[in-house]
């Protein structure tokens, strides 16, 4: 991968492969995953783009959540979202959104986590971006199952699945049977819940999964 960082041409490119560097780093040493997202913030802000100097300050967000620090995650997804707002590029502003909303969401906010969750969604609507809502959808389920809102978290959830199914993205449809499946256990609902996880677990087997089954 670096050396397709090298010899890539195109800035906005340069800007993904930097940050996917970034990201392995994160599994390998966290400390110069911080300094490479640095060096990262320091080459965009050089440039001059916004829309590449908002995901640099997110890949910063990243490692300090991979990190543990919390606070630090979303002071920096704030600084991205900031700046992506300065910029047309709607989808960016909804990935930051959904950035926030993840911090806060660790941070155990769940009303400023469901407040930025669904504006990420409400962009994504707008622009038809199904993946993103999708993953909104689930993220706001999950966020009313931490409330102890099942009705709503049900209800987003079988959406995120329905959606899931209909785009064919097979680990988000999973993923989704899962997290139903977690509420019908909450609510001691084991019967429900165990047809679930079962439909999950083939799935799975079927698609020879590389994911981890956590049950």
């Amino acid at each position: 991968m670096k050396a397709k960082y090298r010899s890539e041409k195109n800035e906005g490119e340069r800007v993904v492969l930097f940050a996917n560097i970034v990201v392995e780093y994160c599994n390998i040493n966290l400390d110069s995953a911080l300094i490479l997202s640095d060096s990262l913030i320091k080459i965009t802000k050089k440039k001059g783009n916004n829309e590449h100097i908002s995901k640099a300050y997110s890949v910063l967000g990243y490692v300090y959540e991979r990190s543990g620090n919390y606070k630090l995650a979303l002071e920096n997804e704030l600084i991205a979202l900031k700046i992506a707002k300065k910029t047309d590029n709607l989808l960016l502003q909804a990935n930051c959104y959904n950035g926030v909303g993840v911090m806060y969401d660790f941070l155990g906010d769940y009303e400023k986590a469901l407040e930025n969750y669904f504006k990420g969604y409400e962009i994504r609507k707008k622009e038809n971006d199904q993946v993103g809502m999708q993953q909104s959808m689930s993220n706001i389920g999950l966020v009313y199952h931490l409330k102890g809102d099942f009705k709503n978290a049900l209800d987003f959830l079988y959406r995120s699945r329905d959606l899931a199914e209909k785009i064919k993205d097979t680990p988000g449809y999973t993923s989704a049977l899962i997290n139903i499946a977690l509420v019908f256990q909450q609510q001691e609902n084991f019967k429900q819940a165990l047809k679930l996880y079962n439909e999950a677990l083939k799935i799975y087997l079927k698609n020879d999964s590389e994911y981890d089954i956590a049950l």
